[in-house]
């Protein structure tokens, strides 16, 4: 099979954790097998671009930019942010972006350490499904609280599974034939009011059954203990299994780049960041107030966005 083609989207904030991203990709990957990266330039600045170019290899590695469109930029304005940024609605896009020379795409969040060969999952068989995906651990039903909040008007079981959307690998061909983009949209525009989770609400509604089953460990989250009632593991055998993970999933508020995180596997983050420009960098403590008021404005924002979609329901 052609070399991996592996995509990224990623803002200024998560160009640094991208390059450790990038850099777990490269360093357990088949030394004989070259690798094709692209990133979807969510406005990362021309520094850290340059930054993250120093892990291109001509022989074996080539990263390129992805600049949306103007029509792309006014769409993502219009749909509804959940609790999550805009940005992240550009994965949608990428067999658009991308275009038909690529009929497959292995997509990763950028708060991902990748521990494996990903041409595990690019040569997978994708049959008749729209992604490979892993189901959520945290939220592995439609019906979880974080699930989808119409799954009774969109004529679902409580217990239909629902996948993680940080990592897919992204059956691109049949994509373009169903023209999808179109609608993952008409449904973030249609339950605007109710969308939580951006992209993957959108995903787990329109695809429903058409998504096929990667190995638990291809995309771990961290175990949150307020998620714990709806997980589908215990406490120990979700820790086990982060200590085997072939992904890391940093998701949520508590990343390995922040001086709070307590992540049992914090340490890989850094292993990785320091085969990049990045090498030594570490948080300083004195960053723990200015996280905290981070936090505090999301929440805000999140709340005044939801309010801002019910206004216009």
């Amino acid at each position: 099979m052609s070399a991996p083609v592996v995509a990224f989207v990623a803002d200024d904030h998560f160009a640094m954790p991208l390059a450790a991203a990038i850099a777990s990709v490269i360093a357990n990957l088949n030394r004989e097998q070259k690798l094709k990266v692209f990133i979807v330039d969510g406005g990362v600045s021309q520094t850290k671009k340059d930054r993250i170019a120093q892990l291109e290899d001509r022989e074996r590695v080539n990263i390129r930019w992805l600049k949306p469109s103007k029509s792309h930029h006014d769409l993502l304005k219009a749909l509804p942010y959940g609790c999550c940024g805009g940005t992240t609605y550009y994965k949608m896009f990428l067999p658009e972006l991308l275009g038909p020379e690529y009929p497959r795409i292995v997509y990763l969040d950028s708060d991902v350490i990748v521990e494996a060969d990903i041409t595990d999952i690019w040569e997978a068989d994708l049959g008749d499904n729209y992604v490979l995906a892993v189901q959520d651990l945290i939220n592995p039903c439609v019906s979880s609280p974080c699930g989808l909040t119409k799954w009774r008007e969109l004529n679902r079981r409580a217990d239909d599974e629902l996948f993680n959307a940080g990592v897919l690998v992204i059956n691109a061909a049949k994509w373009h034939e169903e023209n999808i983009n179109y609608k993952l949209v008409e449904y973030l525009r249609s339950y605007r009011r109710y969308v939580q989770l951006c992209d993957q609400d959108a995903m787990n509604a329109v695809f429903r059954n058409k998504w096929g089953r990667l190995n638990t460990r291809w995309n771990v989250l961290p175990f949150m203990k307020k998620a714990s009632r709806h997980s589908l593991l215990s406490k120990e055998s979700h820790e086990d299994l982060i200590m085997h993970a072939h992904v890391l999933h940093y998701c949520g508020s508590s990343k390995p780049w922040k001086v709070r995180c307590r992540h049992l596997r914090r340490d890989r983050f850094y292993y990785y960041l320091d085969m990049t420009a990045w090498v030594g960098w570490r948080p300083k403590s004195s960053s723990i107030i200015s996280e905290s008021v981070a936090y505090g404005l999301r929440t805000i924002q999140g709340g005044l966005r939801r309010m801002l979609n019910t206004g216009l329901e």
